[in-house]
């Protein structure tokens, strides 16, 4: 059982106000020494993050990015679509000033509300240092203390082990028998979740 997170609100924005800021003024948050999430536009699309994109083993549970055959094209489509979009706000994941990933905070209600939340590490050579967990920590404190969303969700196969530890280890929690519904269906997938301390 992980201990729940104890995040407060710190900002009386609305989070839809907050994240279209956060986009205006491409501030980063600090996840480590040399690390930072920045919001993506689509210039910031690099060949390493369409090359992780057509990786097997980078979006083995990513099922909506094994649709499509990604290119630069659908790639930057994908970043532009969450840039226009005001209830979504895609990081980049940089060290050293290269992109090695992306979180993803999207379906962010109005109010106080609940969001979704997707991470993807595409370099493979950064998994197993701690970066995902580092980041998800610094994206996880943005939504609940900086734009005060109430609850941040994720759905994550039931076959991701490397992902079910990750998300314990930031303090979300789960319950096996909670479901997520991906078009309105239920899936293998279990919920995670992290929630703004009352």
């Amino acid at each position: 059982m992980t201990t729940p997170l104890r995040l407060v609100r710190r900002d009386d924005r609305s989070p839809l106000a907050v994240v279209a800021e956060r986009k205006a003024t491409r501030t980063p948050l600090i996840a480590g020494t040399d690390e930072a999430l920045i919001p993506l536009g689509a210039a910031d699309v690099t060949d390493a993050y369409v090359v992780g994109m057509r990786d097997a083993e980078v979006t083995r549970f990513m099922y909506g990015v094994r649709k499509t055959p990604q290119t630069r094209e659908t790639v930057s489509a994908y970043v532009r679509l969450n840039h226009d979009d005001p209830a979504s706000l895609l990081f980049g994941i940089y060290t050293a000033g290269t992109l090695r990933g992306t979180i993803r905070l999207h379906a962010i209600e109005p109010g106080e509300g609940s969001c979704h939340l997707g991470i993807c590490i595409f370099d493979r050579s950064c998994w197993g240092g701690g970066l995902a967990g580092r980041c998800l920590a610094a994206a996880t404190r943005f939504a609940i203390e900086d734009a005060g969303i109430a609850r941040i969700i994720a759905g994550v196969d039931v076959e991701n082990a490397v992902s079910h530890r990750l998300f314990a280890g930031a303090g979300f929690r789960t319950d096996p028998s909670w479901r997520y519904a991906l078009d309105g269906r239920p899936t293998d997938l279990w919920v995670f979740d992290a929630r703004r301390a009352s």
